[in-house]
């Protein structure tokens, strides 16, 4: 066992008598708690916890859900995890704990309630500058870079993950679960070599009959398929190894993978990383850093370099190079960025898959260059249009559009009107994510000119003609020929609905970011489906209140509002009244949303049944502001919204304060 391992075994040992402490559970399922459990059979140890892998047995021991903890008479969770995380794991269980009086502490004893409490993100890590590698690559001759969350990351939140997503499209087509049969092969290969990818599904193959050989190919041609599919480069990093070269260094990729050199070499090609010297992989030389993978490196370099190895993991990363005579400079991976952030809150959100691949994307986005948080006092930086929109509103808007796909599914025979101008966004998400999750039969969507001004005035004695021309408006869309008709609306009473179906002598299906309660009967009778279910933002906490008129902001059209038709039949609208450059950055915003959701669609290929709650888009609001993140963008600061019902207001100073 590594030194690492054997003291947290013997700090556990120190602070838990096994003859007088009471019946545990286990949190973690990493290094650190497989130490604890398989060297600490002597204590009544009655299972594991974790959010992200409940139902699985590992070390002999079942990862509990809250139920059956609680079921079991479990008063005591030990966390065997990293410090970083400990506050986030408390945030997971706090509710539980509160409720069923379970006491959460560390391996030494401590009452992990009290660190959530705290609220102060500072890091030695934060003092890390790019220019002190800079001037590290200049004092050595030989720079080794690690590959996988070092010059490459996940969009996902583990690298497990990747075999999570296969059991999506498989789950109806063998008698077993792929992940876990994945893993079983790799855990029993691990144990007395190294083994490559070819090996692990010879073995998956000789554990699993049914399958065929031709199966099993189909299989792992998949995965790489899948691996390269959710990769992505660390940009900053890739410019360190861009120095390199011009600086005439050695440069060797060391990683500890079960992809051989030749599938490495075509990712590493993919994202233009071609000019290093040598690959070393440890499926290939049947070793790891841990075991021998530097000195077979070093063999290849010329006699009398020095050497810097730049790296993600403290252990085989850093500990290990400087025992093999490799000085080492570490960074951190964008999770363990995340862990030390304003942002860590989010890290709750683990238990579907859905939810870490949004965390995946906001990582690879926000924490790519691992010396964002360089005298950041732990709130991230974010300093253009397109980034704002990717990380705070796409989360959000991305789990309206699946609840509304969800909604309308099947209902061929229906059509959707989005109106305007908040449909404008939503309608082309619509019809992107259709077509990504090859959905069919549902209804066809439509944009549809209408605003709270054009409708009132219709009801006006002297605007018939209005009202004539905007009915013939309605009559092109054939809504006669659909059994149902949906309306989009944002954060509404109902009004445009209201009026809506009074023209069209019908009843229409609302659905809706928000409806509150207008206080008039036919309003609240309207027939709505809501994705926030609160009726009114007095009773409610929830952010989306305090930056809704915000996000109507960013929910627009490129044109202004539609007051009616001309005699030419051509739309009238109110004068615009944003700048060029507020409708460029709006643009801009929405280009990082439409981007989000394309990259979600890409690594997750069919519609998910379950997204996460809303609790976790609510919170991505609430981190916007200057408690949390440094927006670094003036036009969204001073993004107004015309509003020529409720008048114009300012509303960016307010969202990010």
């Amino acid at each position: 066992m590594h030194e690492e391992l054997e003291k947290t075994v013997k700090i556990f040992r120190e602070h838990y008598i096994p003859d007088s402490v009471e019946p545990m559970v286990i949190y973690g399922t990493g290094l650190l708690a497989e130490a604890v459990v398989t060297s600490c059979a002597d204590y009544p140890i009655e299972g594991l916890m974790d959010a992200a892998r409940t139902g699985e047995t590992l070390w002999g021991k079942k990862v509990l859900s809250e139920a059956e903890a609680k079921e079991a008479g479990i008063r005591l969770v030990v966390v065997a995890a990293r410090p970083a995380v400990h506050t986030i794991i408390y945030k997971r269980l706090q509710k539980w704990s509160e409720q069923c009086s379970v006491r959460i502490l560390d391996i030494q004893g401590n009452d992990i309630s009290e660190k959530g409490k705290k609220k102060i993100y500072d890091s030695p890590y934060f003092e890390k500058s790019y220019e002190q590698l800079l001037q590290e690559i200049d004092r050595h001759d030989v720079i080794s870079f690690d590959i996988f969350d070092t010059l490459l990351t996940r969009k996902v939140y583990e690298p497990r993950d990747v075999f999570a997503l296969l059991d999506c499209e498989y789950k109806d087509k063998y008698p077993f679960v792929f992940s876990i049969e994945r893993e079983l092969a790799q855990q029993e290969l691990s144990r007395t070599e190294e083994p490559d990818i070819h090996q692990i599904y010879r073995k998956m193959r000789e554990n699993n009959p049914c399958l065929s050989s031709e199966e099993c190919e189909t299989l792992k041609e998949r995965e790489i398929w899948m691996e390269r599919q959710i990769l992505t480069p660390r940009r900053r990093m890739l410019d360190f190894l861009k120095y390199c070269v011009e600086k005439g260094k050695i440069i060797y990729l060391v990683t500890d993978m079960y992809l051989p050199e030749k599938i490495l070499e075509g990712i590493l090609r993919q994202f233009g990383v071609t000019r290093y010297h040598k690959l070393f992989v440890s499926c290939e030389y049947k070793v790891t850093k841990q075991n021998g993978l530097f000195q077979e490196m070093k063999r290849h370099a010329p006699s009398g370099c020095t050497y810097l190895h730049i790296g993600d993991h403290p252990v085989a990363d850093g500990e290990m190079a400087r025992k093999n005579g490799i000085d080492d400079f570490g960074i951190l991976s964008p999770l363990r960025m995340m862990e030390l952030s304003s942002y860590s809150q989010l890290l709750v959100h683990v238990e579907g898959l859905e939810g870490r691949i949004m965390l995946g994307l906001l990582m690879s986005e926000v924490f790519q260059d691992p010396f964002a948080m360089y005298h950041s006092g732990g709130k991230p930086k974010i300093s253009m249009s397109k980034s704002f929109g990717y990380v705070f509103l796409a989360p959000l808007i991305l789990s309206f559009m699946v609840w509304m796909l969800g909604q309308v599914k099947g209902d061929r025979r229906a059509a959707i009107l989005f109106s305007a101008r908040d449909g404008w966004l939503p309608e082309q998400l619509y019809r992107m994510m259709t077509r990504a999750f090859r959905l069919s039969g549902l209804p066809e969507s439509n944009y549809l000119l209408i605003s709270r001004r054009a409708v009132l005035q219709l009801d006006e004695p002297d605007k018939w003609v209005q009202r004539k021309r905007y009915q013939k408006y309605l009559e092109d869309f054939h809504l006669e020929a659909y059994e149902r008709v949906y309306f989009f609306d944002f954060m509404s009473r109902g009004t445009c609905q209201y009026h809506l179906e009074k023209l069209l002598h019908r009843e229409l299906q609302g659905l809706y970011f928000q409806k509150s309660k207008s206080g008039e009967a036919g309003k609240d009778a309207l027939a709505v489906k809501r994705y926030y279910k609160e009726e009114n933002a007095v009773d409610s906490e929830r952010h989306i209140f305090g930056v809704c008129d915000f996000l109507e902001c960013i929910l627009t059209a490129f044109t202004p509002s539609f007051i009616e038709f001309s005699e030419e039949f051509q739309p009238i609208y109110e004068e615009e009244r944003r700048t060029k450059e507020q409708i460029a950055c709006v643009r801009d915003i929405q280009e990082g949303i439409k981007d989000y959701c394309r990259q979600f669609t890409e690594i997750l290929t069919c519609l998910p049944e379950q997204m996460p709650p809303v609790d976790f888009c609510d919170e991505m609001l609430q981190l916007m502001g200057a408690d949390y993140s440094r927006i670094a963008v003036l036009q969204i600061k001073e993004m107004i919204l015309d509003d020529a019902v409720c008048k114009d207001k300012n509303t960016g100073r307010d969202a990010l304060m």
